[in-house]
């Protein structure tokens, strides 16, 4: 039986990953390489939702070399714009990287300077999102969300 998709998502649910975090606070980025794991070995295209990122590359962990993506032109006001990745049809992997970044203006995340902030010494990036999604993001999945959303709104 082929993996429903959730009705406001253009992934498949059952992508769990848990990627590491750069913050660079003088530019208000988030740089992320997430390591993705599916159920069983794949061959052809996946597509994950995204918003507000910029995708930098998506890589094979065998041979870190590049994997074909693409990014849709046209955004879709809920499920935000699609990123597709293809596999390769002449080796079935289980595994990829996906190398991203936030963009300063991404809403959900308020990067507070020095003086902002309790010590007074020391900036700080606030996630004001609901605990779950927090979770999801920095991780792993939540119930709240599905496994292939990437958003930094």
């Amino acid at each position: 039986m082929r993996p429903q998709r959730p009705p406001h998502s253009l992934s498949l649910p059952s992508l769990p990953w848990c990627p590491p975090l750069f913050l660079d606070f003088p530019s208000a980025t988030i740089y992320v390489a997430a390591f993705f794991i599916l159920k069983s070995p794949h061959v052809g295209q996946l597509s994950f939702d995204t918003r507000s990122l910029s995708i930098h590359q998506a890589l094979s962990p065998i041979t870190l070399s590049p994997l074909p993506f693409s990014l849709s032109s046209s955004p879709d006001p809920i499920k935000g714009t699609q990123l597709s990745i293809s596999l390769p049809d002449d080796d079935v992997l289980n595994s990829f990287f996906i190398v991203f970044s936030t963009f300063p203006s991404s809403s959900a995340l308020q990067w507070l300077s020095p003086p902002q902030t309790f010590n007074r010494k020391t900036p700080f990036c606030l996630y004001p999102m609901p605990v779950s999604t927090r979770l999801y993001i920095f991780q792993g999945p939540s119930e709240l969300m599905p496994p292939g959303n990437l958003y930094f709104i």
